[in-house]
């Protein structure tokens, strides 16, 4: 298995021709490595940011970028029910993708509830907001 940075899973979505961009990128990597790349969740959450600060996509597009990434053949991504359930509360919430995957990933790993003082990310019921 091969593991993907950042930059290249952007690449992989992001370009001027998405679709023949991202069918080269499946080509390539299916050729580099037969079975899937996989996505670490710390990638899949800097993605995010990057794709929401730094080139100020909609939450919509943020969320489609998540759902292609969880749903493409060619990706494993570790937690993936995790993060899953973290795309449905980015959907509905106000936090960020990763604040909803830090809640999730800790709560499957049976932490009863995440500090945080974000009042954004506390609307996630694994949360408890600090005062």
């Amino acid at each position: 298995m091969i593991g993907l940075d950042t930059n290249v899973l952007l690449r992989v979505f992001i370009e001027d021709e998405p679709v023949r961009q991202h069918a080269q990128c499946v080509a390539m990597l299916r050729a580099v490595a037969p079975e899937p790349a996989m996505i670490n969740p710390i990638v899949l959450a800097e993605a995010t940011w990057t794709l929401s600060k730094r080139m100020k996509r909609s939450r919509r597009q943020v969320a489609d970028f998540v759902a292609d990434v969880l749903d493409a053949e060619v990706f494993e991504v570790p937690f993936s029910p995790a993060a899953r359930r973290a795309l449905k509360a980015y959907e509905h919430g106000r936090g960020d993708f990763a604040d909803y995957l830090i809640a999730e990933i800790n709560a499957e790993a049976g932490c009863r509830a995440t500090f945080t003082f974000d009042t954004d990310a506390a609307d996630h019921g694994h949360y408890s907001l600090l005062p």
